[in-house]
């Protein structure tokens, strides 16, 4: 992906969240978890399986958005409502092979949000509006195409709102029970 498009996706406001946060304190979003992801997944809409190119794997990213009230003068991420608004462009997954650090590294936005306990995941485009309440305080489990084989190149963190890094790292197990 280009660096246009991806300045143009990560400061992108969907039509409805006219108003919005366009970045995030670097306090606003923790990890809970990430794992690769064996099965077939189907998109809960029209059933289709997630198709992966050659050398694709599928991960999982559990995170957790927190108002961010800004300790020390930091901004926070929620709007003047406490509710934060974003779009899957706003989320990215970053990694770089170690062992070829001359090449460009990888850069991943969600496919989706994954279906807990199913195999199952809900599509969801760069732009479509989400809105999350902070005081749900529930995490979202998102679902990622990622450029290669986890073992040998994780992602190393997840990016929210352009401005909020947090490191990754990659569970053990070969699927999320």
């Amino acid at each position: 992906m280009d660096y246009l498009r991806e300045l143009y996706l990560n400061r992108l406001i969907p039509d409805d969240f006219k108003g919005s946060r366009q970045e995030a304190g670097s306090n606003t979003i923790t990890v809970e978890e990430m794992w690769p992801i064996s099965s077939v997944l189907r998109d809960t809409q029209n059933k289709e399986a997630v198709t992966l190119e050659t050398g694709e794997s599928l991960v999982g990213v559990r995170i957790k958005l927190k108002p961010g009230q800004g300790t020390r003068g930091e901004m926070g991420t929620v709007d003047g409502d406490k509710s934060i608004r974003f779009s899957m462009g706003q989320i990215r997954l970053v990694g770089f092979d170690p062992d070829e650090p001359d090449k460009p590294g990888y850069s991943r936005y969600p496919i989706g949000f994954h279906a807990k306990g199913r195999p199952a995941y809900f599509k969801k485009s760069l732009n479509e509006g989400h809105f999350y309440k902070s005081s749900q305080n529930k995490p979202l489990s998102l679902l990622f195409k990622w450029p290669g084989k986890l073992s040998k190149v994780p992602p190393q963190y997840i990016e929210f709102k352009q401005s909020s890094r947090v490191p990754t790292r990659l569970k053990k197990a070969s699927d999320k029970k």
